[in-house]
């Protein structure tokens, strides 16, 4: 939505596309201080990437120590610091956000924080 409250773009679930959303259960939406849009779904954590339309998605991933706690996002926030707070099923993730025009999560916190 613009901020005249009138629809720009809808984004959806494809299984046909990789960079569409991961679900179209979304429980979260944060808009980070770099202007990056993240969408917490029920699916795992989306980060669109501009002007593509595409996301890029973080997910659960047992084999990975330093991944997202669980796939279900219920909520985001940005602190004061610049970290993206993930709240999942099965904890909350701390992410630094990636710069300006980058689609990479940078090397400062990672996912590897988390409570």
């Amino acid at each position: 939505m613009d901020r005249e409250g009138q629809v720009t773009e809808v984004f959806r679930h494809d299984a046909a596309r990789a960079g569409s959303l991961a679900s179209d259960d979304v429980r979260a939406i944060l808009e980070d201080q770099a202007g990056h849009l993240w969408v917490g779904t029920a699916g795992g954590l989306d980060m669109l990437k501009r002007p593509a339309s595409q996301f890029i998605h973080y997910r659960y991933d047992a084999s990975d120590a330093g991944s997202l706690r669980d796939s279900f996002v219920m909520s985001l926030y940005q602190d004061a610091t610049g970290l993206v707070w993930i709240g999942t099923r099965a904890g909350v993730s701390a992410a630094g956000i990636p710069a300006a025009g980058s689609s990479a999560v940078t090397a400062r916190s990672g996912w590897g924080t988390s409570w």
